[in-house]
């Protein structure tokens, strides 16, 4: 598929449980592919279709490998994020397992 100057493959395959995957890979070699399957080819076509549509076909391209920054990890909380933290441990609903129903 091309769009804007930008091309991706979008491959569909047979998971050989009778349903249909759906991949893209970009020109970096980074792959994309759908949780879970397709009850037909035409499904996942049309999946990967509407998210070029909506989306734009950047969204389906990552960086090269080179590219991407490592995230510093041992940097301590913001003060917001120690408030949002504080929230989500003090929900009653995490305390009884409400959480996991959502």
């Amino acid at each position: 598929m091309t769009r804007d100057g930008k091309t991706v493959p979008i491959d569909i395959y047979e998971n050989g449980e009778g349903g249909w995957l759906l991949e893209v890979v970009d020109e970096h070699w980074n792959s994309i592919v759908w949780d879970g399957s397709f009850a037909s080819d035409r499904e996942a076509l049309d999946e990967a279709l509407n998210t070029i549509e909506g989306e734009g076909i950047g969204a389906l391209i990552g960086s090269p490998s080179g590219e991407q920054k490592a995230m510093d990890f041992h940097q301590p909380l913001s003060e917001a994020e120690l408030d949002e933290l504080d929230d989500f441990l003090a929900d009653e609903a995490i305390e009884t397992g409400r959480w996991m129903s959502r």
